[in-house]
């Protein structure tokens, strides 16, 4: 399971949309404008960045700053792709953060239009991977060492 070095994300039901650093809290959904990914197969590194900024009317227009979730020593990585139908600018926005058991089939989960949400401190000996689920219907899974939020000017 993914080891967060310096943040944890904010649970409410189920779900998480926000991140807390520092005593800061970084709400994804409303605040953050996720900008897309890298991955660096040479480094087993997956960098996702994001725009943010503390007033939502002004974040397209002016983000205030970025932000980047770097994930070392990545192990897997799977990528859902986006609902055709939806604008692509719906994968700007995340709709939630979860956790699956690492043998779950993520397109099992689709076909049946459902989101796991498991919470990992329930069942600790477990292995789970982290999903990032977007608007537009974008989905991220991934398993890593360890993950680290790292702020960035724009």
């Amino acid at each position: 399971m993914i080891r967060l070095t310096n943040f944890q994300f904010v649970f409410e039901n189920g779900f998480a949309i926000k991140l807390e650093n520092t005593s800061k809290i970084y709400d994804l959904h409303n605040r953050g404008l996720f900008q897309g990914f890298y991955y660096n197969t040479a480094d087993n590194e997956l960098q996702m960045y994001w725009w943010f900024n503390e007033d939502p009317d002004v974040i397209t227009v002016n983000p205030g700053y970025g932000f980047e979730l770097v994930m070392r020593g990545v192990d897997y990585l799977e990528v859902a792709p986006r609902d055709p139908e939806m604008p692509s600018n719906e994968n700007e926005t995340l709709s939630a953060i979860s956790y699956m058991f690492h043998d779950d089939n993520l397109a099992d989960f689709l076909h049946n239009g459902m989101i796991p949400v498991y919470r990992p401190e329930v069942n600790p000996s477990e292995q789970f991977h982290l999903l990032f689920i977007f608007r537009g219907g974008l989905m991220i899974r991934v398993n890593a060492a360890e993950a680290e939020f790292v702020v960035r000017a724009v």
